[in-house]
């Protein structure tokens, strides 16, 4: 094997912690140089990605930075959740509809001033009031 000439005589030069990433189908180099190296660098951790990319940023690279991150750190990253609790307060009076045409368009939006306040208090950046 070629690479054993280039990395054999130098595995001592890699004393410390060492991460070594490879695609299982990485079309420039062939997995099979990092599966040696990970054997004649002591501790190294060698961890085999899916996928054909060479090129870290292509393909799946979320896996890879938190691959390098766990490393690292040792704590794996939190993925980013991407949904949102909602809930939704539907107010019914009884006898509104009635009380609404006795008292006109422009006066009725007061009449629900203390129902308002009561919801409209809270974080105003995650709500939304729909009138």
């Amino acid at each position: 094997m070629n690479i054993e000439n280039r990395y054999s005589q130098h595995s001592f030069l890699y004393s410390r912690a060492t991460l070594i990433l490879h695609r299982e189908g990485d079309r420039l180099i062939n997995v099979e140089n990092s599966r040696y190296m990970a054997t004649r660098i002591p501790g190294a951790k060698y961890i085999e990605l899916k996928g054909d990319d060479h090129l870290p940023w292509f393909g799946d690279s979320e896996t890879i930075l938190a691959e390098i991150e766990e490393f690292l750190t040792g704590v794996r990253p939190v993925a980013a959740v991407e949904r949102v609790l909602s809930t939704v307060l539907f107010v019914d009076v009884v006898g509104s509809t009635e009380h609404a045409v006795s008292i006109g368009d422009s006066r009725w939006p007061r009449c629900f001033g203390p129902v308002s306040s009561v919801c409209k208090t809270g974080d105003r950046s995650l709500s939304r009031t729909i009138d």
